[in-house]
């Protein structure tokens, strides 16, 4: 059975309202009882924890979805609407906190001892930077002088695109287009298998010959036992390329502690093989960030492949045909403020920081069955390199004008990532993964959700009478709970080498 079962619903509650100060006049609210006039860029709606957010999965289509009640309107201000006040105290923005200001990860870091020590404050929406952290400056003063610069080394090979003489001018063409054989190494293929077939569920990457990251919704509903990963096949139907695909069962599955499986917050696994696999000319490792406030890749050339289907009204979950489109990435506010635009969620919709958003261009996106694959993007750093950057998550249809998609986040999940995989091969993946700044994921996430329930119980005390407040918010510290227990089933017998 997942791990998530039974209390999914209730984790839908965790980052969907924000309390908002009110800029109305006190003595006048024309708002019902328990909600105020907020500016909209403030404002959280209330989500029922039994209501999923209409969005679609790219892996499945769940079907329609009734879109989230738009608030009130009776508000005096163009830019108001009647919004929850619930979670005033509850995310302070980082410049109101003693001693903390919003800066780069690889700012809030440095080196002692050769250790390297982060004062990094749990910070979904502290800052409004795309890469900031909100950063306990007090930690950085207590070290000592003797810091050195960290200088990564260039990874093991990873991230080449391998193309034909021919096809090189048409590299960076736009549509979507059949991929050649081997043209992506790093493209994996997740199998369910029953008894009788192997049936197609989602796409993954190859970040190490043991390790490979996909979407959390894809494998959720799943026994590790029962999945396959395929990797260095192109053609899902054709056993005649030119090189055998190589294949291998699942060791372990490890989710995102702070999965939401209602909204596809932080929307990241990593799968553990039961076998490494030989890397070839047609299997290779993706690179990845090297922390979370890493930049160095290029927005406007990047490209997501997988075997999904060209637009919802295609039959089928999946083509035989490995593919891949160019899609550029969309800032997070002007995505944010796109989705709003859709009919399946309101002007309040507040997307996640666990997201990036690409494409947005007619008939170029990715659609169902392409769940769980990778979207790359050039590096800047090393010449003829692709960096993951996002995972297909989940989208507002498929290639319509102006809706672009989400995709999770990798440099948000970065240090789970490098975490868990050197965690779980007891250092042996650092040829291709550096832990780096990520060796105290465990800790400063534990730290983090303490804070949160520090939060939540401060909040309970104040809304003492107020029974419909007290009722969210001992959701809230429950949804917590159970997400830090999450945290506690991570593996932590880590043996980190070096």
């Amino acid at each position: 059975m997942s791990p998530f079962q039974g209390f999914i619903c209730t984790l839908a509650l965790l980052g969907h309202f924000r309390g908002a100060r009110s800029q109305s006049n006190p003595s006048v609210n024309p708002c019902p009882t328990g909600q105020e006039c907020t500016p909209l860029t403030d404002c959280f709606e209330f989500v029922d924890p039994n209501v999923r957010i209409p969005i679609i999965e790219k892996d499945e289509f769940p079907g329609e979805i009734p879109a989230l009640p738009d608030l009130e309107t009776s508000c005096p201000k163009e830019n108001e609407k009647c919004c929850d006040k619930l979670m005033v105290d509850l995310i302070e923005p980082c410049e109101k906190l003693p001693n903390h200001q919003c800066i780069s990860f690889a700012e809030c870091s440095q080196v002692r001892g050769g250790r390297v020590e982060v004062g990094v404050r749990n910070t979904d929406d502290r800052c409004n930077d795309l890469g900031a952290v909100c950063c306990n400056l007090d930690v950085l003063k207590s070290g000592s002088n003797d810091t050195a610069d960290v200088i990564p080394k260039a990874p093991i090979t990873c991230g080449v695109r391998k193309l034909s003489l021919d096809d090189r001018e048409e590299q960076f063409s736009a549509g979507r287009k059949d991929s050649q054989f081997g043209e992506w190494p790093h493209m994996c293929a997740i199998f369910w298998i029953d008894r009788t077939a192997q049936k197609f569920i989602c796409g993954g990457s190859l970040i190490s010959p043991e390790f490979v990251l996909t979407a959390a919704h894809c494998t959720i509903a799943y026994q590790t036992k029962s999945l396959l990963v395929r990797c260095g096949d192109s053609n899902l139907q054709d056993e005649r390329e030119p090189a055998k695909y190589q294949e291998s069962s699942i060791r372990t599955i490890v989710y995102h502690p702070r999965y939401n499986a209602n909204n596809l917050e932080n929307d990241f696994v990593v799968i553990q093989l039961e076998k490494e696999l030989n890397l070839t000319e047609h299997i290779g490792t993706i690179c990845l960030p090297e922390e979370p406030g890493d930049i160095s890749y290029t927005e406007d050339q990047c490209f997501a492949s997988g075997w999904g289907t060209e637009n919802l009204e295609e039959e089928g979950l999946f083509q035989a045909q490995l593919k891949h489109v160019k899609l550029p990435l969309i800032p997070f506010r002007k995505c944010e403020n796109l989705l709003r635009k859709t009919s399946r969620l309101s002007d309040t919709f507040r997307l996640h920081r666990s997201f990036v958003c690409a494409g947005g261009v007619k008939d170029e996106d990715t659609c169902k069955g392409d769940g769980g694959g990778p979207l790359v993007c050039p590096s800047t750093k090393y010449k003829g390199r692709y960096v993951q950057v996002g995972i297909t998550s989940w989208g507002i249809g498929c290639g319509d004008e102006d809706v672009p998609g989400a995709y999770a986040f990798v440099r948000s999940g970065i240090c789970f990532i490098r975490w868990t995989a050197h965690c779980l091969s007891a250092g042996r993946v650092e040829d291709y993964i550096e832990l780096g700044v990520c060796k105290d994921f465990l800790d400063l996430e534990r730290n983090g959700f303490q804070s949160e329930l520090e939060g939540v119980e401060i909040a309970l005390q104040k809304s003492a009478g107020d029974a419909r407040r007290e009722v969210i918010l001992a959701n809230m510290r429950s949804a917590l709970r159970l997400q830090l227990s999450l945290l506690e089933k991570l593996p932590n017998n880590c043996d980190f080498r070096g």
